[in-house]
Formats: structure tokens, C-alpha cells, sequence
């Protein structure tokens, strides 16, 4: 797409699902179900360990996109939501499994489920809407899906995100192999299930997007579901498998047909195992420095910060403090979600 495409007049929503694993409802159904699988569940495992940092996704969000419509979060049940949330704020809506998740594939503790049922989100489908026990679900066209690891840590604009109504991705080819991590094989099996829809073949080679927030089309969302619907509901699991496949189906298939914008929004990754506690708070702090350029307003843009937790081990604690002293410091307001 060429910068002569750009139109910019249409809503953005931001979704993304989160666990707390503090939840005692929520730790009673995972302690079941993973009991009844042969498996151990751990609720202070680096996969599930709480850092009580969400709040400051919701004031990032206010403050530095106030462009952004509406905050979709999704969680397992009521006792999922947090208690700082005005549940009834207009600019939140809730999004519960039971809400989008099919019956036979709750109760679930798979990212890949939760991100494959996602078209359910934005049916409009009488059928599907007396099976989910709902109306439709006041969502955007166009979101951007994220996880609860991802933070704005300055001001960012729309078109970071979409130009010309079109998400803006960047990817390149990374080596691939049966022997890497399960993550690995997710995106390879998403990868490959749209691949065919229009004769690529990708033996050897993943599509690697940016590790951040992702733009998407929800009208590209439902059409993948309803060509893979099969595939897609066979790959769902309640843990996470090989053969499962991840919200990055979305993205490729988008990629593959050409409606995208070629753009790397300003992002970065960054984990304890290869950053220091001081160069994360220093990223945190002073992200929107002029290094991102500027915004059209004049002000110095920042970017979507991952922070990766591999790698923190026994000073958790201590880090998970020093994080949320940062976060305080560029996002010390409340926002209109909270009480």
C-alpha cells in the first residue's frame, strides 16, 4: 500500500487476555484440571506468576493513545476481573470464555485456544449468538491484539499501526526445525495452514513477525476461521501442544494476500536474561527520548515495551517492585477505567 491509500477516519480497539493466577476460584479449576490430566500445576511458575503490573496497560493506554476506542479484556470468569476496574466505565467491556469459547473447549489454560476461538468474538451470527447466550459484542473492525507483558511507554498514533485501513506489518524469514521450542512450532503450524490458501510453501522457514502488539482486521480474522474452521477447532487444546496454532494465523494470512502496510512500528523486546533491572527501568523511563521520532503533535514518540520474565529467578520479587516503581513514574494518574 502507498502513502496516497491512507485513510484514517475509522475506530481502533485494543484486546488483549489476562490471567491472574492469585485468583483462588480460578486456582481451584486449574488445580482440578490439571490433576485430572496427570499434570502439576504451579500458580508461582514463571508461566503463571503474578507482577500486578496490569494497571499500567490501562493508564499507557489512556495517556498515550487516547485515540483508542475501547479496552477489550478477556478472562476466564468474574473473579478474573481486576478488583482497580470500574467494570461499568463505557470505555472497557469484558469479554468472559463462556462468552466465545466453545462449551467442549472450557475450561481452558491455552493461549492458542483462547486466540483460535477469536472469530466468535465478532460474530454477528444469530445461531452462534443464542449457543454463546450473548448479543453482539460492540468490538472494532480494526484492533490491535495484545498480552498482558506489553506496555506503551510513550506516546504512539494510529497510523503506527494502520495506514489506509490496512494493519501494518513487517516479517522475515527465520530458519525453522523440528528440534525448536513449542512456540516455534505454533507459529509454523499457522503459518502453513494459510500458506496453502495461496501456494506458498514454507519447508525449512518461518514468517517471523515484531514480538509486540499485532494489528488485525476482524473481518480477516472470520474469514481464516471460516476457511480453516476444521483445522482450527481440531488444533485447540486446554494445555499447550505442538500441534496447536496461534493468533499469528491472522497476521500471516493477511501478509500472504498482500492487504498490508510494510511498517515497524517502534517496539522492543527485552528479558532479565539479557537486559539488566537498571536498562529495563531505563527503558521504561525514558523510552520517548527523540531516538522514535515524533508524533504528529510534536511530541517524542515511545514504543510498545515486551518484558519477557526469563530469566528474573529468585530476585522476582525485587524486580517485580523496581518495575512498578518505573511504571509509576511515567503513568502516576489514574485512569477512567479505575476506581
Amino acid at each position: 500500500m502507498t502513502n496516497n491509500d491512507l485513510n484514517e477516519n475509522y475506530d481502533v480497539d485494543f484486546v488483549f487476555p489476562f490471567v491472574d493466577s492469585a485468583d483462588p476460584v480460578w486456582q481451584k479449576t486449574a488445580i482440578k484440571v490439571h490433576k485430572k490430566y496427570g499434570r502439576t500445576f504451579n500458580p508461582n511458575s514463571q508461566r503463571f506468576r503474578e507482577w500486578d503490573n496490569i494497571v499500567f496497560i490501562f493508564r499507557g493506554i489512556e495517556k498515550f493513545c487516547p485515540w483508542i476506542r475501547k479496552i477489550h479484556l478477556i478472562v476466564a470468569c468474574p473473579s478474573q476481573v481486576p478488583s482497580f476496574l470500574k467494570t461499568e466505565c463505557e470505555k472497557l467491556n469484558i469479554i468472559y470464555h463462556k462468552d466465545f469459547i466453545p462449551r467442549e473447549k472450557r475450561p481452558t489454560f491455552n493461549s492458542c485456544t483462547i486466540e483460535s476461538c477469536m472469530p466468535y468474538i465478532f460474530t454477528k451470527d444469530p445461531e452462534l449468538l443464542r449457543q454463546f447466550n450473548r448479543g453482539p459484542i460492540d468490538i472494532a473492525e480494526h484492533i490491535i491484539y495484545s498480552n498482558d507483558d506489553l506496555f506503551f511507554t510513550g506516546p504512539m498514533e494510529k497510523s503506527d499501526f494502520f495506514r489506509g485501513g490496512y494493519p501494518c506489518l513487517h516479517f522475515r524469514k527465520v530458519a525453522y526445525n523440528s528440534s525448536q521450542n513449542l512456540f516455534r512450532h505454533q507459529c509454523f503450524n499457522s503459518q502453513n495452514m494459510v500458506a496453502k490458501d495461496f501456494k506458498v510453501f514454507c519447508n525449512g522457514f518461518i514468517f517471523k513477525n515484531t514480538h509486540s502488539m499485532v494489528p488485525m482486521l476482524g473481518s480477516t480474522i472470520e474469514k481464516v476461521f471460516n476457511i480453516h474452521k476444521d483445522e482450527m477447532m481440531d488444533s485447540m487444546t486446554q494445555f499447550r501442544e505442538p500441534h496447536n496454532v496461534n493468533q499469528y494465523i491472522y497476521s500471516d494470512y493477511q501478509y500472504m494476500s498482500g492487504e498490508f502496510y510494510d511498517h515497524v512500528f517502534p517496539n522492543q523486546y527485552v528479558s532479565f536474561q539479557d537486559f539488566g533491572i537498571e536498562q529495563i527501568c531505563e527503558m521504561i523511563e525514558h523510552s520517548a527520548d527523540g531516538r522514535n521520532g515524533k508524533c504528529s503533535d510534536g511530541k517524542d514518540k515511545g514504543y510498545c515495551l515486551c518484558i519477557n520474565d526469563s530469566g528474573s529467578g529468585t530476585k522476582f520479587q525485587l524486580y517485580k517492585r523496581r518495575i512498578r516503581q518505573s511504571f509509576s513514574r511515567i503513568l502516576p494518574d489514574k485512569c477512567s477505567c479505575e476506581w
